[in-house]
Parts: C-alpha cells; sequence; structure tokens
C-alpha cells in the first residue's frame, strides 16, 4: 500500500488520503508492521520504464545470447543486472559486493543509463534501437 503526505513545519506527517490510510491500517491491528518512507522525487514513466524493458534490455538480451556459448538464451533480468553492474557500478556490503539499482534514480539519471547503454551497444555492435518514439 502507498499513501502520500507531506510533513509539515511542525515535523507531522500530513497525509492526502487520512480517511482510507486510517482503515487500510484498521486491517493491520495487533499485527507487526514496517513503514517505509521515501520522498517524492522525479521518477521515471511507466513509459520509460516500458521503452527500457521492452527495447532496450530485450534488443541487449537478444545479442549477448547471440554472442553466448551457452545452450540456453540470456534472460532479460540477466541482461539488467549485467547492464547494471557495468553502467551503474557495485556497492560493497557485509555480504559481498551487490550491484547498484535503477530503482532510486530521478529521471535524469535513469535516462543517462539508457543512453549509455544504447551508444555501447550501437559502437560495439552497431545496433539500432527503434523505439517506435517513445521516449523518456
Amino acid at each position: 500500500m502507498k499513501f502520500a503526505g507531506v510533513v509539515g513545519d511542525d515535523g507531522k506527517l500530513k497525509l492526502h488520503e487520512d480517511a482510507q490510510f486510517r482503515s487500510a491500517l484498521a486491517k493491520w491491528r495487533g499485527k507487526p508492521v514496517m513503514l517505509d518512507i521515501e520522498t517524492v522525487g522525479n521518477r521515471r514513466s511507466l513509459q520509460a520504464n516500458r521503452r527500457y524493458w521492452g527495447v532496450t534490455v530485450k534488443i541487449v538480451a537478444e545479442i549477448l545470447s547471440a554472442l553466448s556459448k551457452g545452450p540456453l538464451p540470456i534472460h532479460p533480468d540477466q541482461a539488467h543486472d549485467l547492464l547494471c553492474r557495468t553502467f551503474l557500478g557495485e556497492v560493497d556490503t557485509p555480504a559481498g559486493k551487490v550491484r547498484k539499482t535503477t530503482h532510486d534514480l530521478s529521471t535524469a539519471e535513469f535516462a543517462e543509463f539508457v543512453q549509455k547503454v544504447e551508444a555501447h551497444f550501437t559502437a560495439e555492435y552497431g545496433v539500432v534501437f527503434d523505439f517506435g518514439g517513445e521516449g523518456f
């Protein structure tokens, strides 16, 4: 469940849909819950996400599958993981290195990430990323 609001100057949370929040909260009475609060930023659109997964990742997965010597094609999730590791990098954790994620990228950062990916695959493999006019 997601609810939006504003933290006022007094430090209190004022939800835009307070009644719906309280109704939803009543269903959790007596149960342990976790509340995740984040700032509302400039997130990528569904169109940008659809373009990334439907065009960029799909084409990259096809290229990697063609280059792979393995018997199975590269899954789009594997291609996405490789793209994140390569173009966003990794972070050290107590459990080892993990790739950075696209989840928290702003609209501009996400567009820059996709442009770097596409520029690389265009330069290396001559790929044309035809996205039918869908942009960021």
